[in-house]
């Protein structure tokens, strides 16, 4: 069911007299409450009291779907105050709004989860510190995409990275001396260059805390069976 006027996120006379908040109207009039993550916003439409619970409640606005139009995701970035987000990629968001919206947040950003648009993701992430990052995960679906450079350094690059699954990626240049990874997720689809099987296996005692583990296609298919290696 579509919003109507009435239903949409501007503030009544009533409230508006009463709030310093500047609530836009969505322009494309979308049932925000629809978007996964946002479903409770139906209780901003209670009352004026709950609603303004709900805005000074900057935990309820740490999810961020940018497939929203531009006014409400800068509201929500703007509601959140200085908490951690949650931001999803859906593949009909506007790519140039999902680049604005990363490079001005990926400081406070805790997790991504991208359906499309890893391109925007990935350079971003090679232009601006994520400290707070905790999960990367692409729709592994995803094809013709750059891969993901799993530092040398992922302490100080990523130093909360925890949970990373991507269609491809650049495993470390120095495996034999890389330093423990705290992933506790891996998923990888392939990789840019084959290891050896001996740097395989260096690249896996690292992995001292994981819980989940998908490789696929990260060994030259020539080496034939390594069960025995």
């Amino acid at each position: 069911v579509r919003a109507n006027s009435a239903d949409t996120d501007t503030e009544s006379d009533e409230e508006g007299s009463t709030s310093h908040h500047a609530i836009p109207s969505c322009p494309q009039q979308c049932d925000c409450w629809l978007v996964p993550g946002l479903e409770w916003m139906r209780v901003t439409h209670v009352c004026a009291h709950w609603r303004t619970v709900a805005i000074e409640n900057a935990s309820l606005w740490t999810t961020l779907p940018l497939n929203l139009c531009t006014p409400w995701l800068h509201e929500i970035v703007l509601r959140s105050r200085d908490l951690p987000l949650n931001v999803t990629v859906p593949c009909d968001s506007n790519w140039e709004v999902t680049e604005l919206i990363l490079s001005g947040s990926i400081h406070r950003i805790r997790s991504i989860s991208a359906e499309r648009g890893w391109d925007i993701i990935s350079t971003v992430l090679s232009r601006y510190s994520a400290p707070l990052l905790e999960i990367l995960d692409v729709d592994h679906s995803t094809s013709n995409v750059d891969p993901f450079l799993i530092p040398d350094d992922m302490d100080t690059a990523f130093p909360h990275l925890v949970h990373l699954s991507v269609p491809e990626a650049t495993l470390p240049r120095g495996l034999r001396q890389l330093a423990p990874l705290h992933f506790t997720h891996l998923a990888l689809l392939s990789v840019t260059a084959y290891p050896s099987t001996d740097e395989l296996w260096c690249f896996l005692r690292t992995l001292g805390s994981i819980e989940y583990l998908q490789l696929e296609n990260c060994l030259d298919p020539d080496l034939g069976d390594i069960s025995s290696s």
